[in-house]
């Protein structure tokens, strides 16, 4: 709600009055939480990884929690092997969709956390999902901006830029991706090269 706050300390989720700053409820969920939570409907979605440094292979050394957003609740949680999520969750309509290291992106339904599908970009993901008409954008270590079908999945078509990309943004027609010390735009249907800026 807009009276609170939301964050992590460690391997605990909290829920903060932004009035007072008085704690409102704690979640310890064993993990390390993943960069930004996304909250929206009652929930709060945390991408998690396995504390320590090291990559084994237990299905739930990754995970995705949904938290009810008044006690911290777990409502569910889905896990995806070992590797570490790019970013927070993305969230559309129905469903949420997650980047991980390994280049698979994730469409999962928002009330379960059932898988719904899955789909392998190639190269290790870089950036969180952007979704956008009908339309997921994710980036690559290896430059390339994939563009996939938000309902099934299927990787429409990829625009090359040379370098990982660390930033998507869309505006009206265009894509921007940022890459080292480059912002390219990019036509959104197309592909083509609209401009592109690097800074000194």
């Amino acid at each position: 709600t807009d009276d609170t706050i939301y964050g992590t300390t460690g391997d605990v989720v909290i829920s903060v009055s932004r009035k007072d700053g008085s704690v409102r409820w704690k979640r310890d969920l064993g993990k390390k939480s993943i960069r930004r939570l996304a909250v929206e409907d009652g929930r709060v979605y945390v991408p998690t990884r396995k504390g320590d440094s090291g990559y084994g292979t237990n299905p739930d050394d990754t995970r995705i929690y949904a938290l009810d957003t008044r006690d911290g609740t777990i409502e569910w949680k889905t896990g995806f092997g070992n590797e570490v999520p790019a970013g927070p969750a993305t969230l559309g309509e129905d469903e949420l969709y997650v980047s991980l290291s390994d280049g698979t992106v994730a469409s999962m339904d928002k009330l379960t956390g059932a898988v719904r599908w899955t789909e392998r970009i190639g190269g290790s993901s870089s950036t969180a999902p952007i979704l956008h008409d009908q339309t997921v954008y994710i980036g690559n270590k290896a430059g390339e901006l994939h563009l996939i079908e938000s309902e099934t999945g299927e990787d429409r078509r990829n625009y090359s830029v040379s370098e990982s990309i660390s930033g998507i943004a869309i505006e009206g027609s265009t894509v921007a991706v940022t890459h080292q010390s480059t912002v390219t735009v990019l036509d959104r249907i197309s592909g083509e090269q609209r401009w592109k800026y690097r800074s000194k």
